[in-house]
């Protein structure tokens, strides 16, 4: 089965979608956040705007065309009965804002998932941003310029960076990162 049309207009895509601009963290985060002696974990989200899911009002644009399986699966007992156009779901590779959607489904997840930060039992809790600006009276060369602080720890507090669909979370050991 594949994408067969997109049943879209250029001029829908243009218009009405848009292509929002949008912050994306680079590799130079991921690495201000480790200290010395702390984990790293590389995290693959393969398929990334296959994850996520169009808004419902662009699924009358978007479609895979099933009249070569239909039958065959409508004769089958127990699956719901296809259509020969069955709506498309999911973010498209190639189709603009995807990127926008996906990261922000993700970033929305993410938030979820990691709860409040403040939490006495979260992995990545943190209770202060420290600024440990070289030329200061209290700068600690063995620390990140800007750092967040977990006060029951007593260490840096671990951290989760995504560029896109490549993500590294870090800590200062393996359950923390």
């Amino acid at each position: 089965m594949r994408i067969a049309e997109y049943k879209t207009r250029i001029q829908c895509e243009r218009r009405c979608l848009g292509n929002p601009g949008f912050w994306l963290p680079t590799a130079n985060i991921a690495i201000i956040q480790l200290c010395y002696g702390f984990w790293s974990f590389d995290l693959d989200l393969g398929g990334m705007f296959l994850h996520f899911p169009l808004p419902k009002w662009l699924h009358k644009y978007f479609g895979v065309r099933m009249e070569e399986i239909a039958q065959h699966i409508n004769k089958m007992d127990g699956h719901h009965k296809f259509q020969a156009f069955e709506a498309w779901t999911r973010c498209l590779m190639g189709f603009g804002p995807s990127p926008f959607l996906a990261v922000c489904f993700y970033y929305h997840g993410e938030e979820f998932i990691i709860g409040n930060p403040r939490g006495s039992n979260i992995a990545l809790r943190w209770d202060k941003v420290v600024l440990n600006c070289p030329g200061s009276k209290t700068v600690d060369p063995c620390f990140p310029w800007v750092y967040k602080w977990d006060n029951i720890r007593k260490s840096v507090a671990g951290a989760i960076v995504t560029f896109v669909a490549d993500g590294r979370a870090s800590g200062k050991d393996s359950e923390h990162a």
